[in-house]
C-alpha cells in the first residue's frame, strides 16, 4: 500500500485526536507541549508511530492502546517503564 507523508499525516491525527483530544488538531498540536519543543520531530512522530503503526488496520484504538498499557506494565515488572505507565494512564480518557 502506497502511503504518502499527507495521507500519514492525517490517520495520525485522527488517532492522537482519539486518544487525546481534539487539541490535539489545532495548530499541527500546539496544544501539546512536546509539538512546541520540537515540530518536526513531533510531525514525524506523527506520521510514523500514530499514522503507520497505530493506523494499521487488525485492532482499535482502545484495543491497542489497551495493548500499550500491558507492555509497560511487563517492563515494570523487569524496572522498567514506571514513568512511561504513569504518563500513558494520565493521558487516557
Amino acid at each position: 500500500m502506497g502511503y504518502t507523508e499527507e495521507s500519514l499525516s492525517e490517520k495520525g491525527a485522527e488517532i492522537q485526536a482519539q486518544l487525546w483530544g481534539e487539541q490535539m488538531l489545532r495548530g499541527g498540536g500546539g496544544g501539546v507541549p512536546g509539538a512546541q519543543l520540537a515540530p518536526e520531530f513531533f510531525q514525524l512522530v506523527r506520521q510514523f508511530c500514530f499514522g503507520m503503526f497505530w493506523g494499521r488496520e487488525g485492532l482499535d484504538v482502545k484495543h491497542r492502546s489497551l495493548v500499550t498499557v500491558s507492555q509497560l506494565a511487563a517492563g515494570i515488572r523487569h524496572g522498567q517503564a514506571t514513568d512511561d505507565l504513569c504518563q500513558q494512564s494520565l493521558s487516557m480518557k
